[in-house]
C-alpha cells in the first residue's frame, strides 16, 4: 500500500498485534469461509489472522499482502514454524493489485481503510479482483465518523455494488460483510 501506516511497524506493535486471530478479530467472516476458497488478506501485518483464516479455508490458497517487507519475512516464518502451506505472503498495494480479474472467493480487510488516503480507490481494486459471488469483509475501527453514511458518490455506488450480508457501524467500530453480485 502507498500509504504510511500511522501506527509504524516498531516490534511493540507488532507484538500487540500477534495475539489476533480469525476467532478474536474477524469473527464478522467465520460463517463464510469454506473448504477450498480462494482468500486474500489485506494488510496481513503479522499473519496472524491470516494464518488462522487458511486454517479454516483449506485447501484453498491464501494470500497475505502488505508493504512492509520486515513484517511479511515474521509472517511467512510464524507461517513455516505452524507448518501451514497454504499460505503465501507477498508485498501487495491494495491501490494497485498484481492479480487477475475475479481472482478471489473472499477478500478481508482488518483494520485497514482507516489508514488509506484514498479507501474508494482500493474499494474498486478490491472489487476488481473480487470473484463473481465473492464476500468482501471488513473491520475497522473510527473515531467519530459513522463510515457508511453519509459516503461519498463514489463510495456510495460501490457499497450498493454489493449486497450486504451483515453491517455494524457504532461510530467507533464498523464491521461490514458484503457479496458481490
Amino acid at each position: 500500500m502507498s500509504d504510511i501506516y500511522t501506527h509504524g511497524h516498531h516490534e511493540s506493535v507488532l507484538r500487540s498485534h500477534a495475539w489476533r486471530t480469525a476467532g478474536n478479530s474477524a469473527a464478522y467472516l467465520l460463517g463464510e469461509l469454506h473448504p477450498g476458497q480462494r482468500l486474500l488478506d489485506v494488510g496481513c501485518g503479522p499473519g496472524t489472522i491470516t494464518l488462522d483464516l487458511a486454517r479454516r479455508v483449506a485447501p484453498g490458497q491464501v494470500i497475505g499482502i502488505d508493504a512492509e517487507p520486515d513484517v511479511l519475512r515474521g509472517a511467512d516464518e510464524l507461517r513455516r514454524r505452524q507448518g501451514i502451506d497454504n499460505v503465501t505472503f507477498e508485498p501487495g498495494d491494495a491501490y494497485g493489485l498484481a492479480y487477475d480479474d475475479d481472482s478471489f472467493d473472499i477478500i478481508n480487510l482488518h483494520q485497514v481503510l482507516q489508514h488509506l488516503t484514498d479507501p474508494v480507490r482500493a474499494m474498486i481494486e478490491l472489487r476488481r479482483v473480487l470473484a463473481p459471488g465473492g464476500v468482501l469483509a471488513y473491520a475497522g475501527r473510527h473515531r467519530g465518523a459513522r463510515a457508511h453514511g453519509p459516503l461519498p458518490g463514489d463510495a456510495a455506488r460501490w457499497f450498493r455494488s454489493l449486497t450486504t450480508l451483515r453491517s455494524r457501524d457504532d461510530s467507533t467500530r464498523v464491521e461490514f460483510v458484503g457479496k458481490r453480485r
